[in-house]
């Protein structure tokens, strides 16, 4: 059977076009239009640098007519794009600017959420492309003041449409409703704001309130001191005293022991010239494994507040800029010991800085 590689004069740099442009068969071929196929043509090739010149119209013309022959489709009238079926950007229409102004936004769902309200997938209506769209488009404009006083049926079994506004249902008065911004105002001038002020970000738009330690707790330290206690404050800060203790007692008792093994095993092969090793130093072996499984129990769970990412485990990735770090010891114990002196750390892997105290 005859395909699009078999079309006088479709090389195969046009042919990688029209695959890019969708037009893999025949038929979709000769469904296209001539002045719509070779727009779309010049554009993928100005994008990708597939051929050194675009396919001319005439070109593309004659590939059309060819596969409409093959297709048994003889028509002596040339193929125009109101025969065609290319995609019609309808938005940049401008009778229909008004109608998609007002039209409503189709709101994606993931395949967990259809999971969990037992919706088939096949009975959720999929969005369309207005600026990629085949055929023609059935616009329907309905009165809105006139739909919102008539009972809206559902799409099906599982979902239910509200008929009044929610904080109607729930006779809420909407009045006395305030905002952050006018509860922290509301605070600050009574003097129980308990440390919130507003940081803005570098754009300026986006305001927000965090809460500040308490005053004693930097009560006469300097601000740009390591003792200056900073940062969001942590759900859970004797978990990650605890865990730094047993990771920098883990860094001492592992290089220990390593180093004192073979001492002890020289030793028993000769203890006349190794005198000088002391038999309790078998200790040091036996506490790898005990302060190990501490480890395991209270600093392996320890994570940053923000991220998630655990704090006193290596990790192969490029490390935050402001992580805590020590040539030759690298980012572990240098948080671990930072986290004990001035309880505060700032993360390895976002760089949020994370204080212990309230």
């Amino acid at each position: 059977m005859m395909n699009v590689a078999d079309i006088p004069g479709i090389e195969d740099t046009s042919l990688e076009l029209l695959e890019v442009a969708g037009f893999r068969d025949l038929d979709s071929l000769a469904k296209a239009g001539v002045d719509s196929l070779a727009n779309e043509l010049t554009r993928a090739n100005e994008i990708l640098k597939i051929a050194e010149e675009s396919p001319s119209r005439e070109s593309v013309e004659a590939w059309i007519r060819a596969a409409r022959e093959a297709l048994g489709e003889i028509d002596e009238k040339p193929v125009t794009d109101s025969d065609s079926m290319m995609p019609t950007d309808f938005e940049a229409m401008p009778e229909l600017a008004p109608v998609l102004d007002e039209a409503p936004c189709a709101i994606p769902f993931s395949g967990r959420q259809l999971a969990e309200a037992g919706i088939p997938v096949g009975e959720v209506v999929p969005g369309i492309l207005l600026n990629r769209y085949t055929g023609d488009l059935e616009v329907r404009i309905d009165d809105r003041q006139h739909a919102e006083s008539e009972t809206r049926q559902p799409a099906n079994q599982y979902i239910q449409v509200a008929e009044k506004p929610r904080a109607e249902r729930h006779e809420i008065d909407v009045s006395r409703l305030r905002s952050i911004e006018e509860y922290a105002r509301q605070n600050a001038s009574r003097g129980t704001g308990r440390g919130l002020r507003r940081r803005e970000s570098s754009g300026g738009d986006d305001k927000r309130f965090i809460r500040e330690p308490r005053p004693e707790t930097n009560a006469g330290r300097n601000v740009n001191s390591r003792r200056y206690i900073r940062g969001v404050l942590h759900t859970e800060p004797w978990l990650l005293r605890t865990g730094a203790v047993f990771t920098m007692i883990l860094f001492v008792v592992i290089p220990l022991s390593l180093a004192i093994t073979p001492m002890l095993l020289l030793h028993d092969g000769d203890p006349d010239a190794y005198h000088w090793v002391r038999p309790w130093w078998v200790v040091f072996p036996f506490l790898v494994p005990l302060f190990g499984i501490c480890w395991l129990l209270w600093a392996y769970p320890c994570s940053c507040r923000i991220c998630r990412q655990r704090l006193f485990v290596p990790m192969k990735h490029r490390k935050n800029a402001k992580a805590h770090r020590i040539p030759l010891l690298g980012y572990i114990l240098p948080l671990a010991m930072h986290l004990l002196a001035f309880h505060w750390f700032r993360c390895t892997h976002c760089g949020t800085p994370v204080r212990l105290k309230k």
